[in-house]
């Protein structure tokens, strides 16, 4: 029964790596991580979104993807792992100036949080939640508060 399990898991991770785009140059795009999808697709997203190419192999996005469980903070934590890891610290990507902060406001007619990235005040109902840090990871974090932080 673990085995099959094992199968299956192997098979989504394989499925989400062959759904991905190609990329040629290592570019990253913080847009396309996709915070809120299973963890093989999430993983997935996060070699596009934070170093710009596709995974190696499934085996390798089915091993952090079982670092993945209900709590967002899990994702969150896969996240780092990303950011944290030589090949991305080694990128131009990492070596920006750290100027951007993640922006959260509380909209009480939509009864929800407002997230935006800049590297100055946007007012005095904005505040940090986050940074400073680099666009780029401004920008993914925009995209966790978006999805798991909305409500107070």
């Amino acid at each position: 029964m673990k085995l099959k399990a094992m199968f299956f898991s192997l098979l989504l991770a394989a499925a989400a790596i062959a759904a991905m785009p190609s990329v040629s140059k290592a570019i990253p795009n913080p847009n396309a991580i996709n915070w809120g999808a299973s963890p093989t697709v999430f993983v997935g997203s996060l070699y596009t979104g934070v170093l710009g190419r596709a995974p190696e192999s499934a085996a390798v996005v089915s091993g952090w993807a079982a670092k993945i469980d209900s709590n967002p903070s899990s994702r969150l934590s896969v996240f780092w792992g990303f950011v944290n890891s030589p090949e991305y610290q080694s990128s131009r990507w990492a070596k920006f100036k750290k100027e951007h902060n993640l922006f959260q406001k509380y909209d009480s007619r939509a009864n929800r949080y407002l997230y935006a990235v800049g590297n100055a005040s946007l007012g005095a109902d904005w505040r940090v939640a986050y940074g400073p840090t680099t666009f780029g990871i401004a920008a993914a974090l925009r995209g966790y508060y978006n999805t798991f932080v909305t409500r107070r």
